[in-house]
């Protein structure tokens, strides 16, 4: 399955010297994918968080306006492709790792 990319929130400052209010700082992030549908039973996830300082203001977005696809577009421009797709290869290795386990529990009957 596709990785899915999913900002768990947003630190902003209120004080910033441009004038403007809530101006996002940091975007902490969740990166999840699974083994398949209809019911997945093995999901790997990756949680991270970037900064944008500096800030480029230029093309400012009020906070109230920000859109989570937004948002993951800073995420994603901030860390590269090289770095996003080692994170969605990562975490589909440890899914794959899940399926094929290399220890267990249980009893015979």
């Amino acid at each position: 399955m596709a990785a899915t990319w999913t900002i768990r929130r947003l630190h902003y400052r209120n004080d910033d010297p441009s004038g403007h209010t809530k101006v996002v700082e940091e975007v902490y992030f969740t990166v999840t994918d699974d083994n398949a549908l209809p019911s997945p039973s093995q999901v790997g996830h990756y949680d991270g968080s970037v900064s944008l300082r500096p800030l480029d203001l230029s093309n400012f977005i009020d906070f109230d306006s920000l859109t989570e696809q937004q948002c993951l577009t800073w995420v994603t421009q901030v860390l590269g492709a090289q770095v996003v797709a080692d994170i969605e290869s990562g975490i589909a290795a440890d899914v794959a790792a899940q399926d094929q386990p290399r220890e267990g529990r249980g009893v015979p009957w």
